[in-house]
């Protein structure tokens, strides 16, 4: 564990300026602006403190954003099967389209030959 020394100034000065109440967002070693807060690392380690909470938090998060991606995965797993739909249909109606074009060209050739003859 680090204890913060020769970094106990800034946290020493603000303990002198801050009340309870406030909040203070510090670097990686900040259990030294705890501690000045009149905080204990008994307090700040419990099931209760700081450091749990933190964690509890950090889960919570970590289940929301599973939930979040399970989500936007079925949202992409439907909209893929749907384009799929879409592409078959649309590659239906080319061949059906290709089918009546070959027929037309068929029936206009025809057309060709008998005003030749």
């Amino acid at each position: 564990m680090h204890f913060c020394i020769g970094q106990e100034l800034m946290p020493a000065v603000l303990a002198q300026l801050m009340i309870k109440e406030d909040s203070v967002f510090t670097h990686h070693r900040s259990h030294g602006y705890y501690v000045e807060k009149k905080g204990s690392l008994d307090e700040m380690i419990s099931d209760t403190g700081a450091l749990k909470t933190r964690q509890s938090n950090a889960e919570l998060s970590i289940v929301d954003y599973e939930e979040r991606l399970a989500n936007i995965e079925l949202r992409l797993t439907a909209a893929y099967e749907g384009y799929l739909k879409q592409f078959a249909a649309m590659d239906t109606l080319v061949d059906q389209m290709q089918g009546i074009g070959t027929y037309l060209d068929s029936q206009f050739e025809m057309m060709r030959n008998n005003t030749r003859n």
